[in-house]
């Protein structure tokens, strides 16, 4: 997993390269599904890449987009939005929407089973 791991480090590096030269200043990241074949060591590692780029992103005025089924990754967004059949059901922060009880919590605790870790919030 780790040579998968760093194929798509590469990948992105080299998209994200890419869309500087055309563009200039990078103004979106769009990770889908960025880590989904990855064990979950490489997946945190990958991600914190991922929140330095984000936040370099956004000294620009620019924004990240990721778009996971994965739970422990989507908990740290400053927001979070919930789709359901293609319709806006839920939105907020990860607190905010725990709290609610509705589908994102409902998910999260169920993901959060399935993996024996605590899913309280």
């Amino acid at each position: 997993m780790a040579t998968l791991a760093l194929q798509i480090r590469s990948n992105v590096a080299l998209t994200m390269t890419s869309v500087r030269q055309s563009m200039g200043a990078l103004r979106l990241l769009l990770l889908d599904e960025p880590t989904a074949a990855l064990d979950p060591a490489a997946e945190h590692h990958l991600y914190e890449e991922y929140v330095a780029a984000s936040l370099r992103t956004r000294e620009i005025g620019g924004i990240t987009l990721v778009v996971s089924h994965r739970f422990s990754s989507v908990r740290m967004a400053d927001l979070i939005v919930v789709l359901e059949n293609g319709v806006v059901t839920e939105k907020g922060v990860h607190e905010a929407l725990m709290a609610l009880g509705g589908t994102y919590s409902q998910m999260f605790r169920t993901q959060a089973l399935a993996y024996g870790v605590r899913s309280d919030g």
